[in-house]
C-alpha cells in the first residue's frame, strides 16, 4: 500500500503465499487480509519455524456511494489437518 498512488489503490486487497491470516483494517484506506491457507506444514516451513493460519474468513462487507462503510470479518480455523497434504 505504501507505493500506490492514491487513484491507483483498491478499495480491498487480499494477499496469499505466505500462509498467515491478518486483518489490516483502514490502512491507508484500504482493508487488506493475508487470508491464510489450507496447507498442513510443509518442510519449508517446517525448517523456517513457521506454522500455517490453517482456515478461512467469512467476511461482511457493507457500502454506499462512496465506497466501504462497514467490514466485519470471522476467522474460521481448521485445528485438525492432513499430515503431508501438499
Amino acid at each position: 500500500m505504501e507505493q500506490l498512488a492514491p487513484e491507483q489503490k483498491p478499495h480491498m486487497l487480499f494477499v496469499g503465499h505466505w500462509h498467515v491470516q491478518a486483518y489490516i483494517p483502514a490502512y491507508r484506506n484500504v482493508e487488506t487480509f493475508s487470508i491464510g491457507c489450507f496447507q498442513a506444514q510443509t518442510p519449508y516451513l517446517a525448517r523456517m519455524g513457521l506454522f500455517p493460519n490453517i482456515g478461512g474468513v467469512i467476511l461482511e462487507v457493507i457500502t454506499d456511494e462512496t465506497g466501504i462503510k462497514s467490514v466485519k470479518t470471522e476467522w474460521v480455523p481448521f485445528y485438525i489437518v492432513k499430515k503431508n497434504d501438499f
